[in-house]
């Protein structure tokens, strides 16, 4: 019937005001029980503070000893940019300083001589004389090779040369250095002044 309906309706919203009046009391409960937890968590943080009194000075030891850290990988950082700058400059040194261009033109120089020399040795000598150049450093090493009877070459020095196999010797390389100094300079000469060139030489050697 409508009354029984209307009853029990009125029976659910007493049932539902009463259940929103609990939740309600518990939700202030909840709220109150945590603004207590911050309210305690402020004053341990505060006693905290209050029992250590070295905290401050802790702290700014951190905050020095990281800034000092910093500080140091920068300056390593700088430091091993100038040993790379300075590798690079050592080697740019290397290349235009004794052992790099000025090393390999003095080289190609000594190499051309040799050869213009061992040209004319080998008309003046019969093939019997043999010059080799080296470059060691600022100092030409020569090399003398003289013509056995069985074919071979065995190295001697200048003083251990004949005065006609040293003035074949000097006038081969005066002759070479003559030539490549005057394609180096671009000049040309057909005038060449020899003092006692024939000294030491057989009639052989003169006639050469």
């Amino acid at each position: 019937s409508l009354e029984q309906n209307l009853s029990e309706a009125r029976l659910k919203c007493r049932e539902t005001r009463q259940a929103f009046e609990e939740a309600s009391s518990r939700l202030e409960l909840a709220m109150s029980a945590d603004h207590e937890m911050k309210e305690l968590e402020t004053a341990l943080a505060q006693a905290y503070d209050r029992s250590n009194p070295w905290l401050a000075e802790v702290n700014m030891r951190k905050e020095a000893e990281q800034s000092g850290m910093q500080r140091m990988l920068e300056l390593q950082e700088a430091r091993d940019l100038q040993e790379q700058q300075q590798k690079q400059w050592e080697k740019i040194d290397e290349i235009f300083g004794k052992k790099g261009i000025q090393s390999f033109v003095y080289e190609v120089a000594i190499l051309e001589l040799q050869q213009r020399a061992e040209k004319y040795l080998e008309v003046l000598s019969e093939d019997s004389l043999r010059l080799q150049l080296a470059l060691d450093g600022s100092i030409v090493e020569r090399k003398i090779l003289i013509r056995m009877q069985d074919g071979s070459y065995s190295s001697r020095t200048l003083h251990q040369l004949s005065g006609g196999q040293w003035r074949r010797l000097s006038l081969a390389l005066a002759l070479a250095f003559s030539e490549w100094s005057m394609e180096r300079t671009a000049t040309s000469c057909n005038l060449l002044v020899l003092d006692e060139v024939m000294q030491h030489l057989d009639s052989e050697g003169c006639m050469r």
